[in-house]
C-alpha cells in the first residue's frame, strides 16, 4: 500500500495511517486524523469513509482500550501495584516498570520516527569511562533499519521516570557520544570491558545481540522522560519524547497490554 502523497510503502493501513499523520521531521505529512484515514480508505480501494467521528472508524484503525477480562486479569492487577508503590521513598519504579515498557519501546519509536521497522537490541549497554575499565550503561539500544529515503540509525533510549535524576554530567556524556562515537568503536570497547570482567559469558551474549546489524550508521539519543529535555546544539539527533507524548502512540504488538499501560501508567507521569 502505497502514500498518496510521496509514494512511500506501507505493510497496513495502520502504518499508513501513521505515516500521514506523522510529523514532517520523520517524513510524515501531519495530515488531521480524519483526512488521513479517509486517504487510507481510497489507497486500500475501501469504499468512502462514512461520516461518523475518527474514533469510531474501526475498520482501519484498531481499537486499544482494555476490556472487561483484561482489566480483571494479572497485568492489570500488576501494574496498578506498581503504580500505587512509586511513591514509596525506596522504591525502584524505573527499574522496574522497566519489564513493561521494553515491550513496546520498538513499536514506540517506531511510530514516533514513522519508520518502517525498529528493533529492540540491547539494554544496559556498557559505556567505557575514560582511561579506566569501568562502564556507565545506555538503557536501551535500538536500530532503525534503512528505508528508501533515509539511512538506518542506531538510537540510544535513556528513560527517566523522576524529572530530577535528569543530570548534567549524563547530557555530557550523550554531548560527547553524539560528537565523536561510533558503534564499532563502542563495540571494541565493550570488548575490551570483557576481557576483563568476571562474567565475560554475559558480555559475550550482549555481544551477539549486535550479530547482523550494520555498525556503520549514525547514532542518535532519545529521552524519555515526564519533561520535556533540550540537549542544544543536536537538533535531527536528539529527541525529547514525554510520557504524554505516549498517549496518542499505537502499538502492534501486545495492544491489549498497551491499552492497559496507557491507562494505568501514563497518568502517573502527566
Amino acid at each position: 500500500m502505497r502514500c498518496p502523497l510521496c509514494g512511500k510503502e506501507a505493510k497496513t493501513p495502520r502504518g499508513l495511517t501513521k505515516h500521514l499523520t506523522g510529523g514532517e521531521r520523520y517524513g510524515g505529512h501531519e495530515l488531521p486524523e480524519r483526512e488521513a484515514l479517509m486517504r487510507v480508505a481510497a489507497a486500500a480501494s475501501a469504499p468512502t469513509v462514512p461520516e461518523v467521528e475518527p474514533q469510531e472508524l474501526t475498520t482501519i484503525a484498531v481499537e486499544q482500550q482494555p476490556n472487561p477480562e483484561q482489566r480483571s486479569g494479572f497485568v492489570y492487577a500488576a501494574l496498578r501495584r506498581l503504580v500505587a508503590n512509586k511513591d514509596l521513598p525506596k522504591y525502584q519504579f524505573e527499574r522496574i516498570i522497566d519489564g513493561f515498557l521494553g515491550m513496546f519501546l520498538a513499536d514506540i519509536v517506531q511510530h514516533v520516527q514513522d519508520a518502517q521497522r525498529v528493533d529492540l537490541v540491547a539494554q544496559e549497554f556498557p559505556l567505557k569511562k575514560p582511561g579506566t575499565y569501568q562502564s556507565t550503561n545506555m538503557d536501551y539500544v535500538l536500530f532503525r533499519h534503512d528505508e528508501e529515503s533515509r539511512a538506518g540509525a542506531w538510537i540510544f533510549l535513556e528513560l527517566k521516570t523522576d524529572p530530577r535524576s535528569v543530570r548534567s554530567v549524563q547530557d555530557q556524556i550523550y554531548a560527547d557520544i553524539l560528537d565523536t562515537a561510533a558503534m564499532p568503536t563502542l563495540m571494541d570497547d565493550v570488548r575490551s570491558i570483557t576481557s576483563r570482567s568476571s562474567q565475560p559469558a554475559k558480555y559475550e551474549a550482549l555481544h551477539t545481540r549486535f550479530d547482523g546489524y550494520p555498525l556503520d550508521r549514525e547514532i542518535e539519543v532519545m529521552y524519555l522522560a515526564p519533561d520535556e529535555h533540550e540537549l542544544p546544539g543536536y537538533e535531527g539527533r536528539f529527541t525529547s519524547l514525554t510520557f504524554a507524548d505516549l498517549d496518542s502512540v499505537e502499538v502492534d504488538d501486545y495492544a491489549g497490554e498497551w491499552g492497559v499501560f496507557k491507562e494505568l501508567v501514563l497518568p502517573a507521569f502527566t
